[in-house]
This record gives structure tokens, sequence and C-alpha cells, in this order.
């Protein structure tokens, strides 16, 4: 009973665990400005991607951003899926 319940405990670890890393993606010679906008999509097993809209247009769109600065992209690994953000500042 109890190897039961520490390999569940285990198994859930493992799936809920995640990595996250934010690295640049472009930079431009705009200012960075105050506004900032966000869009996001998950990614299951590296091929289906569950929002349609997404990427750095649709980041700007989001954060009412008509001059773009700096373009960030989120990362974040879990075991099946990946959780994906640009992050998108500019005036």
């Amino acid at each position: 009973m109890k190897i039961k319940n520490i390999l569940s405990v285990a198994i859930a670890t493992a799936v809920l665990s995640s990595c996250a890393m934010t690295v640049p993606f472009k930079v431009t010679n705009n200012e960075v400005g105050t506004k900032i906008g966000k869009s996001t999509t998950i990614v299951i097993a590296g091929v289906i991607f569950l929002n349609k809209k997404f990427g750095i247009i649709d980041a700007a769109k989001q954060g009412k951003i008509s001059k773009i600065g700096v373009v960030d992209l989120r990362t974040d690994n879990f075991l099946i899926f990946t959780k994906q953000q640009f992050i998108v500042s500019g005036e």
C-alpha cells in the first residue's frame, strides 16, 4: 500500500514539475516603452498548437503596441506539453 502511494506521488510530481526559461527573441531600434502585450499557447508533443492566434503580432495587438521595442519568448516545459508565450514591449 505504501509503495502505491509513493509511486503515485512520484508520478504526480514528474507530471506537474516544469522548467521555465525566458530568452530575448527580437530587439529593434525602437524604445522599450511602457506597454506590454502577451500571446500564449500550449504545444502538445511539439506539434499541436492549441491557440491559432499565437505570435508577435497578436501580442502587440493585445498590448495595443504600434512600435515594438523588445520581444521575449518564455517557455515552460512540462512532461508532455509546453506552454509558450511571446512578451512584447513597446509604445
